[in-house]
């Protein structure tokens, strides 16, 4: 179950990719351009301390939505439901921890008492379980989104101004996806749109701090 939470956390990095807005401006753009932009885009992504990434996916006709904050060097807190069971998590550099509710406890059929006891605190996932985490970063959810960027036809992708919820924007579509880019300063990554609905925004660009739960709060193995 750890290894699906985290591998759930990490999809909507890499599901809607920003080279995923293919398609063709029908001819020379004098204008910005996705191709032009990326890589100044890119940079401003890779130099951010912290981001906040919510939305949602479709993946093998599954909903998974998050709500996650990312902070280097390795840090990461937020929500992530998948099925209709939603899961909070914080991963810290030192130790990684899930909060327990009914979802988290329904695998192992526990008695009742142990979500009386358990509920509403987070469990300190065990060293041998904590490399399933070890992927949930800012760098590699950066990685991910730009890793491959935009083939000819996406590069020619005109960008014209915008706003996006009240901040200026550049914005981008080939019918398919839509792309959100902020405008006046660091261009960073705003909004990723697609079809079926799914959508990823990004906020909060270094302005995220992400801490453990209080000790109070933790609850290990043995005590569950």
């Amino acid at each position: 179950m750890i290894r699906i939470l985290a591998g759930s956390a990490l999809l909507l990095g890499t599901a809607l990719p920003l080279a995923a807005c293919g398609g063709s401006s029908g001819g020379p753009a004098s204008g910005p351009t996705l191709g032009r932009e990326f890589p100044k885009i890119r940079a401003a992504a890779q130099s951010a301390k912290s981001v906040r990434m919510s939305g949602h996916v479709i993946q093998n006709g599954q909903s998974i939505s998050l709500d996650m904050a990312f902070a280097k060097p390795g840090s990461a807190s937020g929500t992530v439901a998948e099925g209709g069971a939603g899961y909070d998590l914080i991963v810290t550099p030192g130790k990684d921890y899930v909060k327990i509710n009914k979802s988290f406890l329904r695998a192992s059929h526990p008695p009742a008492a142990v979500c009386a006891r358990a509920c509403g605190k987070y469990y300190a996932v065990p060293a041998a379980q904590a490399s399933s985490f070890a992927g949930l970063t800012m760098a590699s959810l950066v990685d991910g989104i730009f890793k491959h960027g935009p083939n000819a036809s996406e590069s020619a992708i005109e960008l014209s101004h915008a706003t996006f919820h009240g901040q200026p924007a550049w914005t981008g579509s080939d019918g398919t996806y839509r792309v959100y880019i902020a405008r006046g300063g660091q261009p960073y990554l705003l909004s990723l749109t697609g079809k079926n609905g799914q959508s990823v925004t990004f906020s909060d660009w270094n302005a995220v701090t992400i801490s453990p739960p209080p000790a109070s709060q933790v609850i290990t193995a043995a005590r569950l």
